[in-house]
Order: structure tokens, then C-alpha cells, then sequence
């Protein structure tokens, strides 16, 4: 009698340990799974995170006054840029930087921090030299496109409007009713010494980030 019932404890523990086994074994596969599924998506988010970053070429710089040359960082265009503006008609694309300090405007067309930010409604406005740049921004017309293009899209404008302000008139950064791009330099682009107005290019939103 004592043999059968050690016997039958003995069958009880080894299906228990069999039992437990498969838990463990399918479990860890569980676990194998997870975590192989969090790699293939941490190495989507990665690749995604590559295939949106900006591709800063080098400006064609022709134009470019002798000491914007000098001044000018590539290494940080390419690599601080926190989105793109790009103008065809005029063959320009510029790295944008939030910050309108001479640091940041000898490398960097500068976004205006009071100004509304990519994507939102309201007025963006940028600034940039007029050695640089914004030389030939003055070649704009109306519905000439202007594009920004950021991490998560890319914004299309028209130009709507060209004018010439003095250089404490503040209506030209202030909030628009509709989502607009502002494009400020000083004026005359070819002034010698500190030029004594400013050069404004207003564009309205035709397109959606896509």
C-alpha cells in the first residue's frame, strides 16, 4: 500500500515538474517574443527617426558677402538645423534655428521666438542677412512658393504681399488671422554699412504638412 501511494506521489510530482516546465518554456518564449517584437519596433522608430532628418546641403553662396563666408558653419547647419526653408524660384535652402542672435544668423536663417511655431496658425516669421540668405529676396513675387519643411512635414506657401518697413515697425511680427510665413531682412540689400530699413515678404498657407 505505502509503495503504490509513493508511487502515485512520485507520478503527482514529476507531471507537476513536466507542468511547470512547460510553463517556464513557454513562457520564456513569451518573453523571447516581446522582446523581439520591442527590437523590430525600436528598429523602426530608429530607421523612421533617420529617414526624417534634414538634409542640409551646402548653400550656394555666390552672392555671399566676404565676411558671411567667414562666419559661416556648415558642421552646425547640418547638424542644429530644426527645419528647412526652402525657396525654388530663387535655387535657395537654408537651415532654420530658433534665435535671431548674430551667432545664429551668420550660419542659420533665425526663427523669431514670439512668432508662431511649425504647423501652427498664426504668423512664422524668420529672419536672415541680407548678405546671405536673403540677397535675392527681393526677386520674390506674389504666388511665388515658399516651402518650410521640419521633421514631421512639410508646409507650402504663397507670397502675398512685398514691403519695405522701418526698422521698429512691429506690425510685420505680429499674429495673422490666417497661417502666414514672414520673411524679414534689412534694406537696401546692397547698402553699405548698417542698412537703414527693412525688407518684408509675406506668404500665406496653401498646403497642409504632408
Amino acid at each position: 500500500m505505502i509503495g503504490k501511494r509513493l508511487t502515485a506521489l512520485l507520478e503527482v510530482a514529476l507531471w507537476a515538474l513536466s507542468l511547470g516546465a512547460l510553463v517556464a518554456f513557454f513562457g520564456a518564449r513569451q518573453v523571447d517574443a516581446a522582446a523581439a517584437r520591442k527590437a523590430v519596433a525600436d528598429f523602426r522608430v530608429a530607421a523612421a527617426k533617420d529617414s526624417a532628418q534634414l538634409k542640409t546641403p551646402m548653400p550656394d553662396q555666390a552672392t555671399w558677402s566676404p565676411g558671411r563666408l567667414a562666419d559661416f558653419d556648415y558642421d552646425a547647419a547640418r547638424n542644429e538645423a530644426e527645419a528647412l526653408l526652402h525657396i525654388p524660384k530663387l535655387r535657395l535652402v537654408a537651415p532654420v534655428r530658433k534665435g535671431t542672435d548674430d551667432v545664429t544668423l551668420d550660419t542659420f536663417v533665425g526663427r523669431v521666438a514670439y512668432g508662431a511655431r511649425y504647423g501652427e496658425g498664426g504668423n512664422l516669421v524668420l529672419a536672415g542677412h541680407r548678405d546671405s540668405y536673403f540677397r535675392q529676396l527681393g526677386e520674390l513675387v506674389e504666388r511665388d512658393v515658399i516651402e518650410v519643411q521640419t521633421r514631421t512635414g512639410t508646409w507650402h506657401y504663397a507670397v502675398t504681399a512685398m514691403w519695405i518697413v522701418e526698422p521698429d515697425d512691429i506690425e510685420v511680427v505680429q499674429e495673422t488671422t490666417r497661417p502666414s510665413l514672414t520673411l524679414i531682412t534689412c534694406y537696401p540689400f546692397y547698402f553699405l554699412g548698417p542698412a537703414p530699413q527693412r525688407y518684408v515678404v509675406r506668404a500665406e498657407l496653401i498646403e497642409d504638412a504632408n
